[in-house]
């Protein structure tokens, strides 16, 4: 079982130790409820996202407003347009770099898709078979990982993207629930277009930070845990 013990130093800095907190809700019931009583902020902080997308060439130093605004609804219960707008002035090159790094990755996926379809129909189908998978494992991993970039002590990208990857393969079922009601959430704002202005988005980013730090917090107990139980173990 892979351990998360080299990342908890850049994982979750002291100061922001209250965040990783156990008492996340725990089904998709309870995240509802809580999006419900935080209805509010999620709406603010989605519009302020919309407006400041706008330029286009914004969208990803939004994000990194967006999802600091989030964090601190999950923290203090509260945001309006004025976090979004601190998010976005100060983490707003990191997001970027963040998304340039994950749009990386789709790029070098889409290019081995298209290669792939040359090839002759047996290998061909198998390939294009293995980078659907990967892109689908590249997606839900880089749903926790903003996140987790946000909270590190020293905001590195690859470090927070591999912690994203130790969550996904350590809770599957929960990251594939999660990736699952995201695009739920999206599909449905498709359909209905006004829901991307002032709601979807910041629900999206609200249930992949909640999940991101209630996975972390359960794996540093499990690992807290086997660290004791190897710790008692004769001989040691």
């Amino acid at each position: 079982m892979p351990s998360i013990k080299p990342l908890k130093k850049t994982c979750m800095p002291p100061e922001d130790q209250d965040l990783a907190i156990s008492n996340h809700p725990n089904s998709l019931k309870d995240w509802w409820e809580e999006m419900g009583d935080h209805a509010i902020p999620l709406f603010n902080v989605n519009l302020a996202f919309f407006v400041i997308s706008l330029p286009v060439v914004t969208i990803l130093p939004a994000l990194g407003g967006l999802y600091d605004a989030i964090l601190k609804i999950k923290k203090d219960g509260g945001a309006n347009w004025g976090t979004v707008w601190g998010g976005f002035k100060k983490h707003g090159w990191l997001s970027m770099k963040w998304g340039l790094t994950v749009l990386l990755g789709y790029f070098f996926l889409g290019a081995n898709l298209c290669v792939f379809q040359g090839i002759e129909p047996a290998w061909g189908t198998f390939a294009i078979i293995a980078m659907i998978v990967i892109t689908i494992l590249w997606t839900t991993i880089n749903q926790y990982s903003l996140t987790l970039l946000l909270v590190s002590s020293d905001h590195n990208i690859l470090q927070a993207i591999a912690t994203g990857f130790l969550i996904m393969i350590r809770q599957p079922l929960a990251s594939l629930g999660v990736l699952l009601v995201s695009l739920s959430i999206g599909l449905v704002s498709i359909l209905l277009p006004p829901l991307l202005i002032f709601f979807s988005i910041a629900a999206i980013a609200f249930i992949q930070t909640g999940a991101a730090l209630k996975s972390l917090s359960v794996l540093r107990e499990k690992d807290a845990g086997r660290t004791a139980d190897e710790m008692r173990q004769p001989g040691r």
